[in-house]
């Protein structure tokens, strides 16, 4: 590597990081130790040399006041704390799980560093035993030669590897991320004034365990990664998967074969899966396509987070199947957190209840006419089903409709979208200005009833770009965000933009944060930059993709788990194209940290997280490229 030669030469700069970081560059170091305690531990060894792509980690511990940010912004949870957080702003945050940990370094821009990054922060280049070259100090607050502190003293971290109890043996010898699955993450550094002081120190907790002794950091890339062995495409094997739908949730996939059979893989803990999880033997994942039992032909598929429903082909009557609330709805499915159906009835009664967790759903009927929510979420007012459209208003035509965490969208027959739900981020398409009438607004403060984006606002500017972007002919929503593709072959966005889903870049004059890659609030559509021939659009949580003319994947935003898959787990602010798909994209498909593509002649290809087998290779390895989905 270039940096890694200058490095040596002692001719590198550090690139421009924020003022809360330390830079390293590009090169190897050594890792581990050697010996017996109280030298070093069974799985501090063997001493490795390892190389490392050049990164940021931050400078200190992330503190409670950085934290409470992330919960003022309606992101982080609040913290289990049993005292007044505000009063110990500057304690290192601890007692979170290791996913609040991960979340909130994402919010940022960030990322948990891996346990090799953290241990050339605190041993340098030439193995250092102690992290301030000598043991005296080592727990001060002066910190490393390059200046990062509390390595060592305040609090155990959080880092993103596996634990593996056999030592480094088995790490990459390039940019190494750990095992690809496990039950306990790995802790490095120390807490208060006993313990081993020498910085080769590990140890390991459960991910969901809460540690008044456990804090964390964060680090980011600064430029690409080199490939691991599990981030390559493999081969694929066998004939292509004939499939002519998909759809993912968010640690799961379906997919819809040419007979009409619904296969799906991944998470199952709420029967997601398919209506017979006892048939699967209570089985909480399955890491390779399994077929959905007890359905006839479908034409449609469709999952929520946590749901999946699918279309008889025959008599359009829809079965729903997956987490449920205590009422007996099914949650979370496609529309925002609500079943969502189509009734001739202009007030409709009761929809069926659903049935126990293990007996498998009763269709229900989609006649065309009026859109009906089921559910007791933000639209239903505390009944099972409210109409947003009738015969005396516009929106009874809505179609194309789209569902985020806590808001939906729709089309009307000219092309304009009209949002309803919460609109804490401008999501909606319109500032929070107050103007509905009260009797169109809940207490918690979302839009009960659709209006157009940027209807009734005074911002004329907005609404002229906006003019020329429409008609629009397809929506997208991520978990804050809107994005909707125009006839033009454009894609606008608006909503959060922090993790850079509104796919265009926000200089610094916009009083963003030094580490964010848009504004939390953006009520204004936004064209995504460099796109303006896509044919299809997909969005996830905080990402979101197109497939161009000619069938190439482009894809922007937050890129935590690999799901742009570039090769790298760099946030993207503007799109940037799919490496390793074989042919090109017929259909696309976005979650919370994975996408998916059909490719022509190819079969089914998927890409970032696959912690829960969502990726369906058959591993629990993640990829930061498209791996090949075997037919089953």
């Amino acid at each position: 590597m270039i940096t890694t030669a200058l490095f040596f030469l002692g001719l590198w700069a550090p690139p421009e990081v924020p003022a809360d970081m330390v830079a390293f560059p590009a090169g190897p170091f050594r890792m581990g130790c050697e010996g017996k305690l109280p030298a070093c531990d069974d799985d501090e060894q063997p001493i490795r040399t390892l190389t490392l792509s050049a990164f940021a980690l931050d400078r200190d511990l992330v503190r409670v006041g950085d934290y409470l940010k992330c919960v003022q912004a309606k992101v982080c949870p609040p913290p289990p704390l049993f005292y007044k957080p505000e009063d110990r702003a500057h304690e290192a945050m601890t007692e979170l799980t290791w996913a609040e940990a991960q979340g909130f370094c994402r919010w940022r821009g960030r990322r948990l560093p891996t346990e090799a990054e953290w241990a050339r922060a605190a041993r340098g280049t030439d193995g250092r035993p102690y992290v301030t070259g000598d043991r005296a100090g080592s727990r001060g607050p002066q910190g490393t030669p390059e200046g990062v502190k509390a390595l060592m003293g305040e609090a155990k971290q959080w880092v993103a590897d596996w634990y593996d109890p056999e030592g480094h043996g088995r790490l990459a010898a390039q940019d190494p991320s750990g095992l690809p699955s496990g039950t306990r993450r790995v802790v490095r550094g120390l807490e208060g004034l006993f313990g081993p002081e020498r910085a080769s120190f590990r140890a390991s907790r459960h991910p969901d365990r809460r540690d008044h002794a456990v804090g964390f950091r964060c680090a980011m890339d600064l430029g690409p990664r080199a490939l691991n062995p599990s981030d390559v495409t493999p081969a694929a094997t066998g004939a292509p998967w004939a499939l002519k739908a998909i759809s993912a949730g968010e640690v799961h996939t379906c997919a819809l074969d040419a007979a009409g059979a619904a296969w799906c893989w991944g998470n199952d803990t709420f029967g997601q899966l398919g209506p017979d999880k006892r048939a699967r033997r209570g089985q909480d994942r399955q890491l390779r396509p399994q077929r959905v039992v007890g359905m006839p032909p479908l034409d449609r598929l469709d999952s929520g987070p946590l749901t999946t429903c699918g279309r008889a082909a025959d008599s359009g009557l829809l079965s729903c199947w997956g987490k449920r609330r205590a009422s007996g709805w099914v949650d979370d499915f496609a529309v925002g957190g609500r079943v969502c159906a189509i009734t001739a009835a202009p007030k409709p009664g009761p929809l069926p209840p659903l049935g126990g967790f293990d007996d498998p759903p009763p269709p229900m009927p989609l006649p065309p006419g009026l859109l009906v929510c089921g559910g007791d979420g933000d639209l239903g007012h505390g009944g099972p089903l409210l109409p947003v459209g009738d015969r005396d208003h516009p929106h009874a035509a809505l179609h194309g409709l789209a569902g985020g965490h806590d808001h939906t969208c729709g089309l009307d027959r000219g092309g304009d979208v009209w949002c309803w739900g919460q609109n804490g981020t401008g999501q909606l398409g319109r500032p929070e200005d107050g103007e509905d009438a009260p009797e169109r607004r809940s207490a918690y403060g979302p839009r009960v009833w659709p209006q157009p984006v940027l209807a009734a606002t005074h911002d004329e500017q907005s609404q002229a770009l906006w003019d020329q972007l429409k008609p629009a002919q397809a929506l997208a929503l991520g978990s804050h965000t809107t994005c909707a593709l125009l006839a033009s072959g454009r894609v606008a966005c608006w909503g959060r933009g922090t993790y850079g889903m509104l796919g265009a870049p926000f200089g610094r004059g916009r009083g963003l944060r030094a580490d964010a890659l848009g504004p939390l609030e953006w009520p204004r559509p936004t064209p995504v930059q460099g796109i303006d021939d896509a044919i299809h659009l997909a969005a996830g949580a905080n990402h979101a993709c197109v497939i161009r003319k000619g069938g190439a994947v482009w894809c922007w935003g937050d890129n935590g788990g690999g799901q742009l898959g570039d090769g790298t787990v760099t946030a993207r602010q503007t799109p940037v194209p799919v490496q390793g798909l074989p042919g090109p994209a017929t259909a696309l498909t976005a979650a919370h940290g994975h996408t998916c593509a059909l490719v022509e002649g190819a079969g089914l290809w998927c890409w970032g997280q696959n912690d829960h087998g969502q990726l369906g290779d058959g591993t629990r390895v993640s990829r930061r490229v498209p791996v090949a989905v075997p037919a089953p």
